[in-house]
Parts: C-alpha cells; structure tokens; sequence
C-alpha cells in the first residue's frame, strides 16, 4: 500500500483483469477485501488450532487498522 515502486512492479505481472489503474496512487483499502481461505477435508465447521488462531486474529486486525474488510472463508478439499 505504502510502495509506489512495488505496485509499479506488481501492476506489471498482473492480467489486464486486475491491474491497478493508477499504480502511482495509494489504492482505496475500503474497494478491497482480503480473504484467509483455508482448505480442509472435514465435512465439520471450520476448526483452527489455537496459535492459528491467534496469529490470523492479529493479521486480521493490522489489517482492519488499515482499512481493510477481512474475511475467512473454508475451501473444501478433494480428495
């Protein structure tokens, strides 16, 4: 968000889908969500271990700071 010079760089290996219009410019936080996918087998709720769910808890606040929607979202696994 802060690098000019990286989004410059980023921009480039982007599909033309999801380029950055202006890379110069810092991106509004609000227009973007981060989403935590996590793959599991289990047909269960989603179930983290406790440190996993400490550290997801503390990215997903930095990033809430900033401006960001945060969600989780649960991949199922094919076997």
């Amino acid at each position: 968000m802060a690098d000019k010079e990286f989004r410059g760089k980023v921009n480039q290996k982007l599909p033309e889908s999801h380029k950055l219009a202006d890379p110069d410019s810092k991106p509004k936080p609000g227009t973007y969500q981060v989403i935590f996918g996590i793959i599991s087998s289990s047909s269960d709720s989603l179930e983290l271990p406790f440190f996993s769910k400490v550290a997801l808890r503390n990215a997903r606040r930095r990033l809430e700071a900033f401006g960001y929607e945060v969600a989780l979202q649960k991949i199922s696994a094919e076997d």
